[in-house]
């Protein structure tokens, strides 16, 4: 099952889906975490050491000042994937070549190459494990979304703040027009501090059409961690953020196997 995270920069998703992918895997599922973000995080989120490494590298050629990646993107993954100490297989952008910076903003010009970001997307897009669990974290913001990258099936899960700023990112990402018919769109409000936190995202959602899964709660201790350079999944199991994300785990795993419908 694919699990896609959106939402407005900084709003946790890297946090929420290193969590996710590690409350899985604890579980006996097979995972890969994929990140699309151009400011790496979900490394250090799954006790990996951050790295601006492209991934792909082993699987991928120079063509004519672009990319061109060799193999299917089952096989592209299971070769370049590396084992996070939760056992979580993990994939990110990274950067392929300081020199595509300047070929990424002129695609229009050359749309028989590939750069990084779009070999990425591909493999991102059109990889599934079959029985096991893809979870996808985003760059923030819409533009990875309009291009196409959430995929045509799963679950894409809108993280909001308590803010009016990532209400309105929300908002965009649900006047971007028809989502594919496999996708269910849905909401996760962070960084919850207060009952009126709680009832403002869902206030906002609810208005937006967006069914609230989960609700995550502000927690001392993921802070410290983030500002000791410490791994998230390592909190206590007990602790706020990971209570509420393994209650997550529990309702996407109650509706991996059900039917999808139109958002």
């Amino acid at each position: 099952m694919r699990v896609v995270l959106l939402g407005k920069g900084g709003s946790g998703k890297s946090t929420l889906a290193g969590l996710l992918s590690a409350e899985l895997s604890t579980r006996g599922e097979r995972v890969v975490a994929m990140s699309a973000d151009s400011v790496p995080g979900l490394a250090q989120v799954l006790g990996m050491e951050p790295s601006d490494d492209w991934f792909l590298a082993g699987m991928a050629a120079r063509d004519n000042g672009g990319w061109k990646l060799e193999g299917t993107p089952a096989e592209i993954v299971d070769r370049c994937a590396r084992e996070a100490p939760s056992g979580v297989r993990f994939v990110q952008i990274g950067n392929a070549d300081a020199t595509l910076k300047d070929f990424e903003f002129r695609r229009e010009s050359f749309l028989d190459r590939w750069s990084g970001t779009v070999a990425f997307n591909t493999v991102s897009r059109a990889y599934d494990d079959e029985g096991g669990w893809v979870v996808v974290d985003l760059q923030g913001g819409t533009l990875q979304v309009a291009g196409g990258m959430v995929g045509t099936t799963g679950v894409a899960m809108v993280v909001v703040e308590p803010f009016a700023k990532s209400v309105l990112t929300a908002r965009r990402f649900v006047d971007m027009g028809r989502w594919p018919a496999g996708l269910r769109l849905v909401g996760v409000a962070n960084k919850v501090g207060s009952p009126d936190d709680e009832a403002y995202v869902a206030h906002a959602l609810d208005g937006l059409g967006i069914p609230i899964w989960a609700t995550v709660p502000l927690d001392p201790a993921v802070r410290r961690a983030e500002r000791d350079g410490q791994p998230l999944v390592n909190l206590d199991p007990q602790s706020p953020a990971r209570v509420a994300v393994a209650a997550l785990a529990d309702r996407l795993g109650q509706v991996a196997l059900a039917p999808v419908t139109a958002h």
